[in-house]
């Protein structure tokens, strides 16, 4: 198979690049819309149209090299299994003190990277970018379905969740009892300090993790689960 890279960039050494993308094409605990599994080999496909320069930063961060590697091999794995293989190439990643994008698949691939990270970096916090709290202890028969990924997520480290705008009384009693950092759509609409406080609650060290459908289903409408 000819090695494809992030962005369409010439595939850097793993041991030069400072940038390692992570394809984990899982799709094992999807609950109603199906495809998760090709997600991130369409993400690849698509990044070979995003321009190289970034005008925020006014700088071109590829220049630091991107090496792409193979697909993790966990299509069919149970999702501890899952969680469990994702966790033991983390802890290789992670000392390798590179930057490491992990690219999905469904959200029940973040607990096992996070933990692995929050082994690394002790004061690791996790901010999630996503329309539902994902605080369920357990779903669809296990723990480590996608709707309890930020719930296995806060047993290895802190987290700030945002744009969250979906979740069950459950998850409300416990956001409420445990004074956790949620950050509701329906705060970010209506304070514009929102984003300060949302960092006071972070560490130095920050975990990012995106569920696409954080953003409006009239613009990301490919998603498992819009809102």
């Amino acid at each position: 198979m000819t090695m494809r890279n992030f962005m369409g960039t010439r595939l850097a050494k793993f041991e030069d690049a400072a940038i390692i993308v992570l394809p984990v094409p899982y799709e094992g605990t999807v609950t109603y819309g199906a495809g998760t599994g090709k997600g991130p080999e369409a993400i690849i496909q698509a990044s070979n149209h995003v321009e190289f320069y970034d005008d925020e930063l006014d700088f071109e961060p590829y220049i630091y090299g991107i090496h792409t590697l193979p697909d993790m091999e966990i299509g069919n794995l149970e999702p501890e299994k899952m969680f469990e293989a994702i966790r033991q190439k983390g802890l290789e990643l992670a000392q390798t003190e590179k930057l490491v994008i992990i690219l999905g698949g469904e959200h029940s691939i973040t607990p096992g990277m996070a933990a692995a990270f929050a082994e690394k970096h002790k004061s690791l916090s996790v901010l999630q970018l996503d329309a539902h709290a994902d605080l369920r202890i357990r779903y669809d028969g296990t723990g480590y379905n996608h709707a309890c990924a930020m719930r296995r997520v806060m047993e290895y480290c802190p987290a700030v969740q945002v744009g969250i705008r979906s979740l069950t009384h459950s998850e409300n009693r416990l956001i409420l009892r445990e004074k956790l950092p949620v950050f509701f759509m329906r705060d970010i609409r209506s304070q514009q300090n929102w984003m300060e406080k949302a960092l006071e609650h972070l560490s130095d060290d920050v975990y990012i993790t995106i569920d696409l459908d954080v953003f409006d289903p009239s613009i990301m409408s490919s998603t498992g689960t819009p809102e």
